[in-house]
């Protein structure tokens, strides 16, 4: 049942129909195995010769098993022959075989890593590249005073003053209140775009939110606000 819902969500990959057809055949041969483990030889010719009967009077039809392999020829012979030629559970190749999927696994976890830099030596390439980034962690090694080579845009020395301000394409900065203003119907409205930027202080650290938007320039109302990125920081560099 598990297999047939992945076929249902994945029912465009074609990997998900050969998942559903090796899966009915092993369970068929490990429904054999169990059964023929105390079998003798002859035993187990008897078996299989019984498999084959069944599967002669029956024709092909579609179904969520293979019963007695009724509707795989090819996979009846390799069915027989394993009935026939028992194999031995090989622990060290299950164990192999289980350390490589579990690498394998991590392929994925690895591809989805972020990227770390080291700041040390080229600390301004953030400056450079801040407005790109969706989201970025620093990290200080407090043994070191490679954190005073860190500095912060210029215009975030406002939050000093404020948690919220509104920076305008010609540079102009505008401090808003922290409280949300809400639109004025009274205003003739004179947007103008530029970048909002939240602080928000968590103790010690702080995250600065940055979004795209506008702003009326008479009531300082903001509207078609999108969040560009978010800057964490353990140690928040801005209020002291």
């Amino acid at each position: 049942m598990a297999a047939l819902f992945i076929v249902l969500i994945h029912c465009f990959n074609p990997l998900s129909y050969l998942f559903l057809k090796e899966l009915k055949e092993v369970q068929e041969m490990n429904c054999d195995e169990k059964l023929t483990v105390t079998f003798s030889n002859n035993e187990r010719m008897k078996y299989g010769k019984a498999i084959i009967a069944v599967s002669a009077r029956t024709g092909a039809f579609s179904a969520p098993v293979l019963y007695f392999s009724g509707n795989s020829k090819s996979f009846l012979i390799k069915r027989i022959r394993k009935i026939s030629v028992p194999g031995r559970i090989r622990k060290l190749q299950m164990a192999l075989a289980t350390i490589v999927l579990c690498l394998f696994a991590t392929v994925p976890v690895f591809a989805y890593s972020p990227e770390i830099i080291d700041l040390r030596n080229f600390s301004s390439d953030i400056q450079n590249g801040i407005e790109e980034v969706t989201w970025m962690e620093f990290e200080f090694d407090s043994s070191s005073d490679t954190g005073s080579a860190i500095t912060i845009p210029e215009d975030e020395n406002f939050f000093s003053d404020c948690n919220q301000y509104f920076l305008l394409e010609d540079g102009t900065v505008i401090l808003l209140p922290d409280r949300n203003i809400q639109l004025f119907s009274g205003c003739k409205h004179s947007f103008k775009t530029g970048v909002l930027k939240k602080h928000i202080s968590s103790g010690k650290s702080c995250t600065v939110n940055q979004y795209r938007g506008e702003i009326c320039t008479k009531c300082n109302y903001i509207k078609n606000k999108t969040l560009v990125n978010s800057v964490y920081s353990p140690v928040c560099p801005h209020k002291k």
